[in-house]
């Protein structure tokens, strides 16, 4: 039987991350905490988009001005921007359920992907930190954490289970400045990963390796 107490507290750096245990099992998800109001506003805009595309279909047909048209596709087209904007919150799931007993795992990401491995399949919990620039400029530090399995496996590709991205309150913020702004967040960033390949690494006795900051 597994100590609840050790290995299913909560994690300090990522709350968002949820652990629990039942007999030999171990799962570890991430909670969406907004994602019902994400539904909503999704679900709201479409049926404003309706009943606009509605009006604007009438009228149209009314007043014999196809030219209306192009008003209903920039709604339509509108609502689903809005929705590939919100897809990757509204239909992600990230859960990884550890059996201690059988020593396997399975990763379920999203919808209908399901990965299963053996534990000595794997070589290592592999965390990397990353520094990408973000579309509106600047640039960010993330740290995500891959399953790289060992080359005899039929799994080739490193599989990515989770993305860690800091979070900094403003205090930090203002006494870190401009200059150490990018230190602090590739610490934090770094916290939350190694926190969890930490917790990984003593549940089921594969290493985890860190790989320092790259740009991208």
């Amino acid at each position: 039987m597994l100590n609840s107490s050790e290995y299913t507290k909560d994690f300090t750096y990522s709350p968002d991350l949820q652990i629990s245990s039942n007999a030999e099992t171990v799962i570890i998800r991430r909670i969406y905490k907004h994602r019902g109001l994400y539904a909503i506003g999704v679900g709201f805009m479409l049926l404003l988009c309706l009943f606009f595309t509605g009006m604007i279909t009438i009228m149209a047909i009314r007043e014999g001005k196809p030219g209306y048209t192009i008003s209903i596709l920039l709604l339509l087209v509108f609502v689903v921007r809005a929705f590939i904007w919100l897809r990757k919150t509204l239909l992600s799931k990230e859960t990884l359920t550890l059996d201690l007993a059988e020593k396997k795992l399975t990763f379920e990401k999203n919808r209908g992907q399901q990965y299963c491995y053996h534990f000595d399949e794997v070589k290592q919990w592999l965390l990397v930190g990353k520094v990408q620039r973000q579309y509106r400029g600047g640039k960010v530090a993330t740290t995500h954490l891959y399953l790289k399995a060992k080359k005899n496996s039929s799994h080739r590709k490193p599989l990515e289970i989770f993305l860690f991205t800091p979070s900094i309150d403003f205090k930090t913020t203002l006494n870190a400045g401009h200059n150490n702004y990018m230190s602090v967040m590739k610490k934090n960033a770094k916290e939350k990963g190694q926190e969890v390949s930490q917790r990984l690494e003593a549940l089921t006795q594969i290493p985890w390796r860190w790989q320092n900051y790259e740009q991208y």
